[in-house]
C-alpha cells in the first residue's frame, strides 16, 4: 500500500496556493519548498485557476512529489449567500474548454469587482492606486490581499490578513461583496466533467458546514476535515459527516506563502498517507484514470486499474520510494 511506503507525518499537502491565485509564491517556488519540506504528496489548488499545473510537473517529477493536479471552485452557499468553496481534485491536465471559460468568467469577475473595491476605498480617502494593486496580483487575476498589499505598501496596515483585512471585509465596507461565483451544482458538475473528485473546502469558514447535506444530494464527493480553521469539535463533526455520507476525507495547510492567514508552513500532520489513497482510489472510480500504472511501480495492493488514460497523466506517476 502507499500507506506503508512512507509511515512518517507530514508528507502531505493536498491544500496550497500559488501566485496564480492569491498566493505569494509562484508555482515553482512553492514545489521548491515542498522539496526542502520533504513533502511526499502535494495539491496546489488555486482559486478558479488549473494554470499551476503545466509549471508545476516537471518540478515535482524530479522532486519525487506526487503532485495531484487541483482547484479551487469558488461558489455561492445556497443557504446564504456566502462563499463556498469547492475543492476540484484531479481536475487540470486536458480540462474541458467549458471549465476554462466559465473559470475565466470567475476571475474576470472578481477582478473586476476589486477594481471598483479601489475606487469605493479612494472615495473614502485611502491613497491606494489599481496600478499598485495590479503590482502585486503577478498571476493575472485580482483577490483581496493584493489590494491589502496595496494598501500595507501606503502604510495603511503591517499585515495583509490583519485586522483590516477583516474590517474591510465586512458587510458594507469598500472590499465586502462579490460577484459572478457559480452555483454549487454547478461547480460539482464541471468537476465531475473533467474527471475529478469534488470536495467542499474548510467546511468551517462562514458555515458552510451546514450546508454539507445539500451539498450531498448535488454529488459532493468528499470534506476537508482538517484545517488550520478547524476546532477538533468541527473536525469531529466533519469526520462524522464523512462516514455518514461515505465522503472521501481530505487536508491540507491552505498555505498561501506570505498572504497566510493562519501561521502554519505546508504539510498537514493529521492527513495520512491512507487518505492520499482513497482519494486516489475515488478519482480511479471516476472511471477514467488508472493509478497503477506508474513505470517501475508495480504495487499489487494499488487500486484495481480503470480504462486506460493518456500514459503520461499526472496520476499514473507515484513518488519514487528513493
Amino acid at each position: 500500500m502507499i500507506a506503508a511506503q512512507f509511515p512518517e507525518r507530514k508528507l502531505i499537502d493536498l491544500h496550497t496556493h500559488s501566485a496564480l491565485s492569491d498566493g505569494s509564491a509562484a508555482p515553482e517556488d512553492l514545489l521548491a519548498q515542498a522539496r526542502r519540506l520533504g513533502i511526499r504528496w502535494l495539491a496546489v489548488a488555486d482559486h478558479d485557476s488549473v494554470g499551476s499545473y503545466p509549471r508545476c510537473d516537471g518540478i515535482a517529477a524530479e522532486a519525487g512529489i506526487g503532485l495531484i493536479p487541483a482547484v479551487e471552485i469558488t461558489s455561492v452557499n445556497p443557504m446564504d449567500g456566502a462563499p463556498l468553496h469547492i475543492l476540484g481534485y484531479g481536475v487540470g491536465p486536458n480540462s474541458s474548454e467549458a471549465l476554462e471559460s466559465e473559470l475565466a468568467g470567475v476571475r474576470q469577475a472578481r477582478t473586476d469587482w476589486y477594481r471598483r473595491g479601489v475606487q469605493r476605498l479612494r472615495a473614502e480617502g485611502y491613497q491606494v492606486t489599481w496600478t499598485e494593486v495590479l503590482k502585486h496580483a503577478t498571476g493575472g487575476d485580482v483577490h483581496r490581499v493584493h489590494v491589502m498589499h496595496a494598501l500595507a505598501v501606503a502604510g495603511y496596515t503591517t499585515r495583509f490578513k490583519g485586522y483590516l483585512y477583516h474590517e474591510m471585509s465586512k458587510p458594507g465596507a469598500p472590499l465586502y461583496g462579490h460577484v459572478g461565483y457559480l452555483n454549487p451544482d454547478r461547480a460539482i458538475d464541471l468537476i465531475h466533467q473533467n474527471s475529478g473528485v469534488a470536495v467542499l473546502a474548510h467546511p468551517a469558514i462562514a458555515g458552510a458546514i451546514a450546508a454539507c447535506d445539500l451539498l450531498v444530494e448535488m454529488g459532493i464527493d468528499g470534506i476537508e476535515a482538517f484545517h488550520p480553521s478547524h476546532t477538533p469539535l468541527v473536525v469531529e463533526q466533519a469526520l462524522a459527516l464523512a462516514r455518514g455520507h461515505r465522503l472521501v476525507v481530505t487536508g491540507g495547510s491552505d498555505y498561501h506563502g506570505l498572504y497566510s492567514e493562519y501561521d502554519t508552513t505546508l504539510g498537514c500532520p493529521e492527513l495520512t498517507l491512507e487518505n492520499v489513497e482513497d482519494l486516489l482510489a475515488r478519482i480511479h472510480a471516476i472511471g477514467r484514470i488508472d493509478v497503477t500504472a506508474s513505470p517501475g511501480n508495480g504495487d499489487p495492493d494499488l487500486p484495481a486499474a480503470a480504462p486506460a488514460v493518456s500514459p503520461d497523466h499526472p496520476l499514473l506517476r507515484l513518488p519514487s520510494r528513493g
